[in-house]
């Protein structure tokens, strides 16, 4: 089932041709590196099948550059990344907190206890010092420091398909959920017909990374969660990015919804 967001939604499709030209406009200055990344990267991925791009490599060094990428990524409504996220409150474990976007939007709520977690030493570094967080656990999600029952909800703010082995982290957010507890997944997943399975691809931009359409999504979910977890929603955005309606990668963000038995 895909939602629009309404009204914004029908504004911006109507305005998209001008946000486009801008968007180009913006991207000029940077085509030369851009250029530059895809020859190296289409070379050395055929020597080497896990070659790590040049941007994806500034990209994880550089936190400032993650998080201006986010704004490239989610041109013109920068502040509508988590819109689409259903409410929370109570002990959050937030699986790949990077630089701490999510902290920075819930700052003023007090009834939300983040658990930050991720593998990337330098965004943990960064978002701390930025105060969007006092603490944070430098670990994966497959064996977390933590207790049996010890979280409310587990949220995997646009990082699951980072996750290599999704059965083995969702059967460690069984163990660390709280009976009734809730597991968020909210993800950018691509809009084309080209398989019926997800995949993992080492893309340019982004890494490896696991591959969906809306159909590959939800059969995969379906397949990784074991009989304590139960899906209570998948739901499918069109958020009013340029990014998301770009001719030639057109994508949506899931909203999938796990309950713990």
């Amino acid at each position: 089932m895909f939602k629009n967001i309404n009204a914004k939604g029908i504004l911006f499709r109507a305005a998209l041709p001008i946000l486009v030209l801008v968007y180009m406009v913006c991207l000029l200055p940077i085509l030369p590196f851009l250029f530059f990344n895809r020859m190296d990267y289409k070379k050395k991925i055929k020597e080497n099948p896990l070659y790590k791009s040049v941007l994806v490599g500034l990209l994880e060094k550089h936190p400032l550059l993650y998080e201006l990428s986010i704004l490239y990524w989610n041109y013109p409504m920068f502040g509508r990344l988590y819109d689409i996220l259903p409410p929370m409150k109570g002990n959050v474990l937030q699986v790949g907190c990077g630089t701490g976007l999510l902290n920075k939007r819930y700052r003023k709520r007090s009834d939300i206890r983040f658990i930050n977690l991720d593998l990337n030493k330098k965004a943990l570094a960064y978002g701390k010092r930025k105060k969007r967080f006092d603490t944070y656990m430098h670990a994966n999600i497959y064996n977390t420091p933590l207790e049996d029952h010890s979280v409310d909800i587990i949220i995997f703010a646009r990082c699951f398909h980072h996750i290599k082995n999704h059965k083995r982290a969702l059967l460690e957010c069984e163990r660390l959920l709280k009976p009734h507890g809730t597991i968020i997944i909210i993800d950018p997943i691509g809009l084309y017909d080209t398989t019926d399975h997800g995949f993992m691809n080492n893309t340019m931009l982004d890494g490896i990374v696991w591959c969906f359409n809306p159909n590959s999504f939800s059969s995969h979910l379906v397949n990784s969660i074991s009989n304590k977890l139960e899906i209570e929603s998948i739901d499918f955005y069109r958020q009013p990015t340029v990014s998301n309606y770009h001719v030639h990668y057109p994508h949506t963000d899931v909203v999938a919804i796990i309950k713990r038995i």
